[in-house]
């Protein structure tokens, strides 16, 4: 049985009245839907398997002791509420980041910079009737769904998080240049390939900011201030069989917008190079250009920066990068614990800000609850056993166990039963989430 209560609790830990007052969430004090009622209403349908406007509408009935019908509901899903609702997740974000990157972010490596920027983004499959407001990728079986969530946050102070959720067609690339902004001399800011701009590094550096990006196949390589092309594969062949585990390069990149950068190839291990060039293969399709140049240089993980060597070795590098994996972390359990094809699956009729808000509201308590333990226990178990806990296998522990884990004082009693059930299996090997969450030091 859902023990409301216990979630009460947890979420009077929030400042959601504080958040409720920035995003004017009641333009008049005293109304029928208080912001603490609203969000747990929400949280308890979720539970409950629910997810209708009738069911919301009766679990805030019940709190508020009182009634409440579906079109009453409907109209306070209005701007207002999904503003809080964003406010919201982000808050949260901000502490499971902070939790997260507490015992793994480096002052020493960090030192030199401002601030530290990361920015990420991960796609969530949706119905097809929400085609209207996320259109997805173009495709032979006709329209679907797919909504884009657009996260940065500040890696240093932990005191900035700002989320987007965009359609998948707004891609990365167009959002690559919205940082520039906020940026200040001295900031840093980390970003996956997706990102990847040369205007962008160019605005970065104009600014008087560094950056970090991974390095986008395909994209010209020259000579420092030369026309002169370099064959990156060739220089990398040549490399590997001179046993070299490193490769730095002062060059310009991009055929038309020259942009000077540090360009540092890092040999992978064997392992690693496999599993890439294995995963490669399965996603082969005819607009990709998986040459044989391609696959080789899925051997190396290669890097642009504006850093300088005496600021971030390649090793260093490395590490800061994969700082980006706390993000991960909680991508990766959104998208392992819920599906979200099925949330709005028998829905006909659905207003773009009802959407949003349940999507908010959804991966605030995925990230309150299930990110927070499966953190704690990955951490735990990690270091009591030196095995990794399976995301799917902790999912389901979760859905099995969740009162018993709210009302648990002391999530230490677990660790030894998450390690014998809940861990990948030995006879697989160490996943690459896994690697680079741990390894990439």
């Amino acid at each position: 049985m859902i023990n409301q209560e216990q979630i009460l609790e947890k979420l009077s830990a929030l400042p959601i009245e504080s958040i409720a007052g920035q995003a004017s969430f009641s333009l008049r004090e005293g109304g029928k839907i208080q912001p603490l009622n609203f969000v747990l209403s929400c949280f308890l349908s979720f539970l409950q398997g629910d997810n209708t406007l009738t069911g919301w509408a009766k679990q805030l009935g019940c709190l508020i002791q009182g009634t409440l019908s579906a079109n009453g509901l409907k109209d306070a899903l209005n701007k207002r509420r999904e503003t809080f609702a964003k406010m919201l997740l982000e808050h949260v974000l901000l502490s499971q980041l902070g939790a997260t990157n507490k015992t793994k972010v480096s002052p020493k490596l960090l030192g030199s910079f401002n601030r530290v920027f990361l920015e990420d983004s991960t796609c969530i499959k949706l119905p097809k009737v929400l085609y209207p407001f996320f259109k997805g990728p173009f495709s032979k079986k006709g329209k679907a769904a797919t909504a884009k969530v657009q996260l940065c946050t500040e890696l240093k102070s932990g005191t900035y998080a700002h989320i987007e959720l965009k359609s998948f067609r707004d891609n990365d690339q167009s959002y690559a240049t919205n940082i520039i902004r906020n940026l200040k001399p001295g900031d840093l800011v980390i970003r996956d390939l997706g990102y990847w701009s040369l205007l962008s590094f160019q605005l970065i550096a104009f600014a008087g900011a560094y950056f970090i990006s991974r390095f986008r196949f395909g994209t010209n390589v020259y000579e420092r201030g030369s026309d002169k092309e370099i064959n990156l594969a060739k220089r990398l062949r040549k490399a590997t069989r001179q046993g070299e585990k490193v490769v730095e390069l002062q060059v310009d990149i991009g055929a038309k917008r020259r942009t000077p950068v540090r360009l540092v190839a890092i040999k992978n291990p064997p392992a690693v190079t496999r599993k890439r060039r294995k995963k490669a293969k399965k996603n082969r399709d005819k607009r990709s250009n998986h040459s044989k140049e391609y696959m080789e240089l899925l051997g190396w993980t290669i890097f642009v920066t504006n850093v300088d060597r005496q600021v971030l070795s390649a090793k260093d590098l490395l590490q800061v990068y994969g700082y980006r994996w706390g993000i991960e972390i909680i991508f990766k359990a959104w998208k392992s614990v819920f599906k979200f094809e099925q949330l709005f699956s028998s829905k006909s009729s659905l207003t773009k800000e009802r959407v949003t808000i349940s999507i908010y509201l959804i991966l605030a308590w995925l990230t309150l609850f299930f990110v927070k333990w499966y953190n704690y226990f990955l951490h735990s178990v990690y270091a009591k056993t030196g095995r990794f806990v399976s995301l799917l296998k902790f999912a389901k522990f979760v859905k099995e166990h969740f009162i018993k884990l709210l009302l648990c004082p002391d999530l230490e009693v677990w660790v030894d039963h998450v390690a014998y059930y809940y861990v990948y299996d030995r006879r697989k090997k160490i996943s690459n989430f896994c690697e680079k969450l741990y390894l990439l030091k």
